[in-house]
């Protein structure tokens, strides 16, 4: 496990959209098990909203894609789907799995057309996208 997560005992299942409800910043990304530099969070500033079932991606204030949310608690984690209906990936389906570490919201998602991920921890095994966001 990388260490900017914190242990098993403090994660918590999100039960519902209403746990996540409100804006998100993103605060650590990767991709196919790799991490982004620390440094890349600082240039760009990037939000995730949600609103009821709806979500807004922003990227430096501006915003790169909106859409409908899909949610359904599991026993470890939750799913949550992105519909995207606008921007570069409108028409298509983010399959992601989220849970909660120490108030901090944990986030894979599958490539576009690809399976939803099994699982956490975010490693080097792992392939997709990770997010891990703070809330504003």
């Amino acid at each position: 496990m990388f260490g900017w997560l914190g242990s098993s005992s403090n994660t918590v299942v999100p039960h519902s959209l209403k746990d996540l409800q409100g804006e998100w910043k993103v605060i650590r990304i990767g991709k196919d098990g790799n991490r982004a530099p620390r440094f890349l969070m600082w240039l760009v500033d990037i939000r995730f909203r949600i609103e009821g079932d709806r979500y807004t991606t922003s990227a430096g204030g501006e915003v790169i894609e909106q859409g409908k949310l899909q949610f359904q608690s599991k026993a470890n984690f939750a799913w949550l789907d992105q519909h995207v209906e606008s921007g570069d990936d409108a028409g298509q389906v983010h399959l992601g799995i989220v849970r909660l570490v120490t108030g901090r919201l944990e986030h894979l998602q599958a490539e576009i057309g690809c399976e939803r991920p099994l699982g956490f921890p975010y490693n080097k095994e792992t392939k997709g996208n990770m997010a891990l966001m703070k809330r504003v």
